[in-house]
């Protein structure tokens, strides 16, 4: 769908019938399919196995490399 969207935006000012053009109908195809999507009527066939974690987000890494103190002479 994303190549469908893609490629229709690259070509939306070519001259074209576009009854007949076949950017602009798999362009509203994939329209189509994503909205029916959105709203629900149509399944890409997995399904969550996990529910969604409340709480705030949990950010996990390194430590620091630089802090303003190892960075206070820089540049002097």
């Amino acid at each position: 769908w994303g190549r469908s969207v893609v490629r229709y935006k690259l070509h939306q000012h070519r001259i074209s019938d576009e009854r007949t053009d076949p950017i602009v109908r798999d362009y509203r195809d994939a329209m189509k399919l994503m909205e029916q999507l959105a709203n629900g009527k149509f399944s890409l066939g997995a399904t969550d196995t996990q529910k969604p974690a409340g709480g705030p987000p949990m950010v996990d890494g390194p430590g620091r490399t630089f802090s303003m103190d190892s960075l206070r002479d820089f540049g002097k």
